[in-house]
């Protein structure tokens, strides 16, 4: 949630529970990582209170914030880190050819213009 008060602004963030599964099939782990137990506490609590210094300054403080997390498994086996990195290589190729575009339809907008 989000909170502005003139002077001050309030963030929070409350999850209950997460779960994260592999989907692969006949793997060692299926579920990556989820809460050890369950324990009628959010699972991450993170709050921040920010403000400003004074009336017409836009200067912010942070006052103060706060990060709770209840214990976690986490279970990583090698297949999956190598689909994550193959993933990151994709994503990062895909953005390097969109940039190469860009740049391309740039020159044309300047060779158009003369």
């Amino acid at each position: 949630s989000y909170s502005d008060h003139g002077l001050d602004t309030q963030y929070n963030l409350i999850m209950d529970s997460v779960q994260l599964d592999n989907q692969k099939d006949f793997v060692t782990f299926p579920t990556i990582l989820r809460p050890l137990a369950y324990r009628g506490k959010a699972f991450i609590d993170f709050s921040m209170n920010m403000a400003k210094t004074g009336g017409d300054s836009k200067i912010k403080v942070l006052n103060w914030f706060k990060l709770s997390l209840e214990p976690i498994k986490l279970c990583i086996e090698n297949q999956f880190l190598l689909c994550l990195l193959s993933l990151q290589q994709v994503l990062s190729e895909h953005d390097g050819s969109k940039g190469e575009d860009e740049d391309e339809d740039e020159d044309e907008d300047e060779d158009e213009d003369e």
